[in-house]
């Protein structure tokens, strides 16, 4: 699978919630990308308004070794400058990493733990994952068509 690397930060404003994988959780998603979108005017020096950026990452909050990590989405901007966050709102700098950039045509398809990057291309490229970025990226080139069949780029960090 056809793939590029790519080096950059990110500052990103946006919402975000711990995602409950035993719920609806695509409908928790439509509603962080609700409140995103109803709010876009109050975030200041969005680079592309037409575009849209999901984090999905991990807290660690175990105690023990059984425990899993608490996986959460933001719903986000990438902006120029952070600045003036709207109440309600976050913001997120995610430090310069480099990551191994892929074109995913269907959700989980290149990302997420059981997608092609994590189970394939990871381990055959000799390459290991930037923990530092707890968690990878979709982007949209538009924020007007975002779903499971939608297409996006993956960004996954890498060292």
């Amino acid at each position: 699978m056809e793939h590029k690397f790519l080096t950059k930060e990110f500052k990103l404003v946006g919402v975000e919630e711990k995602i409950d994988f035993n719920g609806d959780f695509p409908e928790q998603i439509a509603t962080l990308q609700e409140k995103l979108f109803s709010r876009l005017n109050e975030i200041k020096n969005i680079i592309n308004p037409d575009s849209y950026t999901a984090f999905w990452f991990y807290k660690t909050n175990c105690n023990g070794a059984s425990q899993e990590a608490d996986v959460y989405y933001l719903a986000a901007m990438e902006v120029s400058e952070i600045e003036l966050v709207p109440e309600g709102f976050i913001s997120k700098n995610v430090s310069r990493s480099e990551y191994a950039v892929f074109n995913e045509k269907a959700r989980g398809e290149i990302g997420g733990p059981e997608g092609y990057a994590y189970t394939t291309w990871l381990p055959q490229s000799g390459r290991e994952l930037n923990h530092e970025v707890a968690g990878d990226f979709e982007i949209y080139n538009s924020r007007y068509g975002i779903g499971p069949e939608c297409e996006c780029e993956i960004y996954i960090p890498i060292k």
